[in-house]
């Protein structure tokens, strides 16, 4: 896994909701991240289910895509299904304009060797491959 800070700047558009800010506090701040589903109770809300559950990655389960593939994900949210794509493709390029996000990502997915992260808008970027 690579994180990729260069294109990231401080804006407005991209800090924190106060939602996503207590989503990385009770969830991702914590040594160990995985198992994060034993982790959800009866109090947490329906977006708190939505970014810890596995469930999400049945969005892109049935999808064919080739062990040969690059993907560029942009948008990448918590990493909600990233880590899904990670399996099925050679390379997974995920796109998070929220540093914190980002940095979220990396942390959930530290262990995944075909992953690169980039925080920044999709507009700054200049990326290689096509």
């Amino acid at each position: 896994m690579k994180l990729n800070l260069d294109y990231y700047k401080e804006t407005e558009n991209n800090k924190l909701t106060e939602k996503e800010e207590q989503i990385i506090s009770k969830f991702f701040e914590r040594e160990e991240i995985r198992d994060l589903e034993n982790i959800l109770d009866d109090n947490s809300s329906l977006e708190e289910i939505e970014v810890i559950s596995d469930h999400r990655k049945n969005i892109i389960s049935f999808y064919p895509i080739n062990s040969e593939e690059t993907i560029l994900q942009i948008g990448a949210n918590f990493g909600e299904i990233t880590g899904e794509l990670c399996k099925k493709a050679k390379k997974v390029v995920a796109v998070e304009s929220k540093k914190a996000k980002a940095e979220t990502i990396a942390k959930r997915y530290s262990n995944i060797e075909n992953l690169e992260i980039i925080a920044g808008e999709l507009k700054d970027l200049k990326l290689e491959e096509k």
